[in-house]
């Protein structure tokens, strides 16, 4: 994990400057930067004491597979004027009666100038759907071919506050697995 830190900090570092901006990324850059994510959010969730901490075969399987795909979760980014340090997670459980789809963990990740949102399915099946505000988002993984838009949310705003911008961050993604296929 520590070649991940040291692979993902001249990525992260200049984001958080607002000298690079998110589109500018490259796909191995998204790509190191949403197992980084994911990593953090993971190891977050037990450091803070979630009540529902993201399982840990996630950070299991990264390390074994560095190599390959990020691993199973969605991470979408945004660039935003914020100047804080924050977290933010968040376990949803949506519409599992009415239209058949459950959600998972959500973690937020705040930073000067970028916010991180990263979600892990709950079910073990292995489809799963990502949605996300069209605003500011930028997927890092899957690509952005793999999302759908949530038009019905409003984009971030960052006058809002910090909580309630990370809170906002939180709403602005959806990971759906679909029962009945």
């Amino acid at each position: 994990m520590s070649r991940l830190e040291d692979l993902v900090k001249p990525v992260l570092v200049p984001l958080m400057r607002g000298k690079t901006k998110l589109e500018s990324l490259e796909e191995g850059q998204r790509r190191s930067l949403a197992r980084w994510v994911a990593k953090t959010a993971i190891v977050d969730s037990y450091a803070i004491g979630a009540e529902c901490p993201i399982d840990l075969s996630v950070l299991r399987w990264m390390r074994q597979n560095e190599n390959d795909i990020p691993g199973r979760f969605a991470v979408a980014a945004y660039q935003v004027d914020l100047k804080c340090i924050g977290h933010f997670q968040c376990g949803v459980i949506r519409d599992l009666l009415v239209s058949g789809k459950a959600a998972g963990n959500i973690t937020v990740l705040a930073f000067p100038k970028v916010i991180f949102v990263c979600g892990f399915p709950m079910l073990a099946e292995p489809t799963y759907e990502c949605s996300c505000v069209p605003y500011d988002c930028w997927p890092l993984w899957p690509g952005y071919k793999s999302w759908a838009l949530l038009n019905d949310k409003p984009h971030l705003d960052a006058a809002m506050g910090e909580m309630e911008t990370m809170m906002q961050a939180a709403e602005s993604i959806e990971l759906f697995q679909p029962l009945n296929r």
